[in-house]
């Protein structure tokens, strides 16, 4: 899945797991969106990203 598609799970839903990776775009697309977002939480090359 791409980085807008990600990004638009995490503002829609709250949250979405995503690969290490890939963090740093889905991030950049979330600054598009009004709202805090946080990447906090790894595992196994995972990270969640949430929305506040």
């Amino acid at each position: 899945m791409d980085a807008k598609y990600k990004a638009e799970l995490v503002f829609y839903t709250g949250e979405t797991i995503v690969e290490k990776d890939q963090v740093p775009e889905v991030m950049k697309e979330l600054q598009r969106y009004n709202g805090t977002f946080y990447a906090d939480f790894e595992m196994n090359g995972l990270v969640l990203i949430q929305k506040a």
